[in-house]
């Protein structure tokens, strides 16, 4: 069995990457700030397909709008809608949609507090990106990351969290 350790500082949120092949059996936080609680999320997220469509905000007669476009249109010159008015096409995209789904959200971790979840808590589809985010810019936590066996990348798995199938 083999570790990753990462220290996590300040408030900005943090992907922790982790290697997809591998299941992960436990993961251990533990507050090394000098003498602070914190607050902690731990959270996944997933965009939608970029490739396909993207939000954008248009104007219709002076009117912004959001609708979900083809890629192909995105580049296109003009288009008219149903009742044959042209729309005024520059359009500007709009953030990608992103999906989140909190593990913990904003668990208060005392001073040389520990954390410690388990597989199922960790278990989740590897399309999805894992993110720390701590409250304070001068927050501390270390994390300690038990790697397990190599994860079958062809027979599905139930996410215990109910988040749906996996990989």
């Amino acid at each position: 069995m083999s570790y990753v350790y990462k220290n996590i500082t300040g408030s900005t949120a943090t992907e922790i990457i982790l290697d997809p092949t591998y299941v992960y059996n436990s993961m251990l936080l533990c507050n090394i700030h000098a003498s602070d609680r914190v607050s902690i999320d731990l959270y996944i997220t997933k965009k939608v397909d970029t490739e396909t469509t993207t939000i954008v905000a248009h104007e219709i007669e002076g009117v912004k709008q959001y609708m979900t476009v083809p890629n192909t249109e995105i580049n296109s010159k003009s288009k008219a809608n149903e009742d044959g008015r042209k729309l005024n096409n520059s359009y500007d995209a709009v953030e990608t949609t992103t999906y989140t789904y909190y593990i913990l959200k904003s668990l208060v971790l005392p001073y040389s507090g520990v954390l410690v979840l388990d597989k199922e808590e960790l278990t989740y589809d590897t399309s999805y990106r894992l993110y720390i985010k701590l409250n304070a810019s001068d927050s501390a936590v270390d994390l300690k990351i038990s790697q397990g066996e190599l994860r079958n990348l062809n027979t599905p798995i139930q996410n215990p969290g109910g988040g749906g199938i996996g990989y």
